[in-house]
């Protein structure tokens, strides 16, 4: 009979035996290393569906597609430039309105002074060429204040303005016809009475 052999006991294993392998990871690891694989192909798929389909298009579809883009910039652009011009031309626009509207108050203003200097003159020396000034600006006087409500219609406030000058315009147009007459009918001392009451430049401020 053969003598019994001696059974050696196994070592315990040391620490860095995972390290080299002789034991498998655990679960957490083997999750880690499969979600890594999963996502590399994921990738490696987008890349050759990408690819696949790029070289799939032809040459003149992939032409077609740029001219596209570019039109549709170049249409935008386009867009963008025309609303920035409509823009500008509105402005412009009510900058002349604001200057006609300025302009022609002004012309209003200076003609009812222009009938006053010729009313007081007549008064003074009774010739009847002092009265040309006043003549030529009587009917431009209602011409401007016309075009004023023309230009101003779009304007409530404006509109307002105007309804409250045009008594003021008549109260001092009918005030200088009445001098005149007075000079033309009653003489010197009864057209400066007149004058003197300073109704015409009451109205005029």
């Amino acid at each position: 009979k053969r003598a019994p052999q001696k059974r050696h006991k196994e070592k315990p294993p040391e620490m860095g035996a995972f390290d080299r392998g002789r034991f498998p990871p655990d679960a957490h690891s083997l999750r880690m290393v499969l979600w890594i694989g999963w996502d590399i192909g994921n990738i490696t798929g987008a890349r050759r569906l990408s690819m696949g389909i790029f070289k799939k298009l032809s040459v003149k579809t992939l032409n077609a597609v740029l001219i596209f883009l570019v039109m549709a910039v170049f249409l935008v652009v386009c867009f963008m430039s025309y609303q920035s011009m409509l823009r500008i031309d509105t402005d412009e626009y009510w900058v002349i309105h604001s200057y006609q509207v300025s302009g022609d108050l002004d012309v209003l203003i200076s003609d009812l002074e222009n009938m006053e200097t010729a009313q007081r003159g007549y008064v003074i020396t009774g010739h009847e060429n002092f009265l040309e000034p006043y003549n030529i600006a009587l009917p431009d006087v209602n011409k401007t204040f016309q075009a004023l409500q023309g230009f101003t219609a779009d304007n409530a406030v404006q509109q307002q303005s105007l309804s409250a000058m045009k008594p003021l315009i008549d109260a001092k147009l009918a005030d200088l016809q009445n001098s005149i007459s007075l000079r033309t009918n009653g003489g010197f001392d009864v057209a400066q009475a007149d004058v003197l009451t300073d109704k015409g430049k009451q109205i005029m401020d």
